[in-house]
């Protein structure tokens, strides 16, 4: 039997079947959303080549938490920068072979060197004078967010130690903050917004009613 459940505040696609299926949990359960970035507003604010160290990188202490691959469109990655930054990144199509997307050290080794300065977002494509992936941007802009906050608790999600992978956005964690295990949802990218939005609507609707996983708070 499901006992209970956190939901969040922001998040990129959700999948709209239903996430538990007819699997019986005995753990808490967490329903998570993270802020992400809205695409559409980049700003250019510098480029940089790959000519430097591909190694540096690796120095900067670099994870790929989620990836979006597509041989045939833009690719979309979330890492992690020295266990502190969340980053978003759009690779062109073309620019890396598929496996070595789909491969996280193989990735942070072919990556142009990350830009420095505070930013969020940025768009990795191919120089037009040396043909190599650079970033073409890197820039800072508010994140798109779950907007149906209703929970009084908001947890960091750096807080969190991400454990089994149940779903592409579905995790069992384990925080400080609680006792036994509960599960993640979160949105990893934008177009995974809305649905997860309704979802956490409806959790409201149904709270204190006995109904699914009890809802935990939301993750910033």
């Amino acid at each position: 039997m499901i006992k209970n459940r956190i939901f969040g505040v922001g998040g990129w696609p959700v999948d709209t079947s239903n996430t538990f299926g007819q699997h019986e949990f005995v753990l808490p359960k967490v329903l998570i959303s993270i802020n992400v970035p809205d695409t559409t507003s980049y700003k250019l604010l510098s480029s940089h080549s790959s000519s430097a160290d591909p190694m540096a990188n690796c120095a900067l202490n670099v994870q790929v938490l989620q990836a979006s691959v597509d041989p045939d469109d833009e690719s979309h990655f979330r890492i992690l920068v020295g266990g502190k930054f969340i980053k978003y990144l759009t690779v062109d199509t073309g620019l890396y072979n598929l496996d070595d997307m789909c491969f996280a050290p193989s990735l942070i080794l072919l990556l142009p060197p990350l830009p420095p300065g505070d930013w969020n977002v940025g768009h990795i494509s191919k120089d037009p004078t040396h043909g190599h992936p650079y970033f073409a941007t890197a820039t800072k802009i508010p994140l798109r967010k779950i907007t149906h906050i209703w929970h009084p608790s908001q947890i960091d999600q750096l807080e969190l130690e991400m454990g089994q992978k149940l779903r592409s956005n579905v995790y069992e964690t384990t925080s400080p903050r609680f006792n036994s295990t509960i599960i993640a949802k979160f949105a990893r990218f934008s177009w995974e917004i809305p649905s997860l939005d309704s979802e956490t609507a409806a959790c409201e609707w149904v709270n204190d009613h006995q109904i699914g996983p009890g809802f935990l708070g939301h993750l910033i």
